[in-house]
């Protein structure tokens, strides 16, 4: 401003500075207030979740297997420990620049080892166990569930959400019927056969190698379901193998089913429990 009168530089420059001021407290209102709406956000997500809806049940103290960074929201009566393969520093390395993971949010790990024996617990030692988006990992569903049940106390629960194959990428691939499971149980399978991975790479990922996964028994989803033949899994290793578990309840939502399961007692007459 080479006309301007150094007075009139000088108040130009205050009212310049005054402005920066207001957009500063500007700027930071809506940086408060959109921190406000995430916060709220989140909240509604735990408030209206299909999830901590089913597992008010849920009490004493047991354990979740695979949070990694997503935790089951759970009631204020009830408190979990964490079942993983690794340390939550593992996790950590292992996990580095996935975008789906939040380091900050990977859980601890309380107990170290094979989510699917849990060879490290006690029988009904646990007062709970939740799987989350497992049983589809597990070469044998039907033995980690009995092994769910070993762990749990008598009256305890499981919480249990499969994904439902029509809403995700394993759309195209083959339900597994229940014969499936049953004979890869009776025959106590431990390693998954090649055409698994064969399919995968088919009518997943056709980039994929099959054989390499095949000798490095890559843990995919080893199975696909919908709905109905989650909710047929689990009626039937109670009807078929006399499984002590009551399905107290069920709900799908999104692209999961979710289930509440309790060990019971079997009746020596029925051969069901109760």
């Amino acid at each position: 401003m080479p006309f301007a009168s150094p007075k009139k530089r000088r108040k130009l420059e205050q009212r310049i500075s005054s402005v920066r001021s207001q957009l500063a407290k500007v700027k930071q209102t809506r940086d408060h207030y959109r921190e406000q709406r995430d916060i709220l956000r989140e909240q509604r997500k735990v408030a209206f979740s299909p999830r901590l809806l089913l597992a008010q049940p849920l009490s004493g103290l047991g354990i979740e297997i695979g949070a990694l960074h997503n935790p089951q929201p759970l009631p204020p009566w009830a408190e979990a420990r964490f079942v993983d393969f690794n340390t939550r520093e593992q996790n950590i390395v292992k996990y580095h620049g996935h975008e789906e993971v939040d380091p900050d949010k990977i859980v601890e790990t309380h107990h170290l080892g094979d989510g699917e024996k849990l060879e490290m617990l006690e029988a009904e030692s646990q007062d709970f166990v939740i799987a989350n988006h497992m049983l589809e990992h597990c070469k044998n569903p039907i033995l980690t569930i009995e092994n769910f049940l070993r762990v749990t106390r008598p009256g305890g629960r499981i919480f249990l959400s499969v994904p439902d194959k029509r809403f995700t990428f394993d759309w195209q691939r083959p339900i597994t019927p229940f014969s499936h499971i049953l004979e890869d149980y009776k025959n106590n399978i431990q390693i998954e056969p090649l055409e698994t991975y064969q399919e995968w790479q088919k009518l997943v990922r056709p980039k994929a190698i099959a054989q390499k996964m095949f000798e490095n028994q890559s843990n995919i989803h080893f199975h696909t379901w919908t709905q109905t033949e989650i909710m047929e899994m689990y009626f039937r290793i109670q009807t078929d193998l006399h499984f002590p578990v009551i399905i107290e309840s069920m709900i799908s939502h999104g692209n999961e089913t979710c289930a509440m399961l309790r060990k019971g007692r079997i009746n020596d007459e029925t051969g069901f429990a109760s």
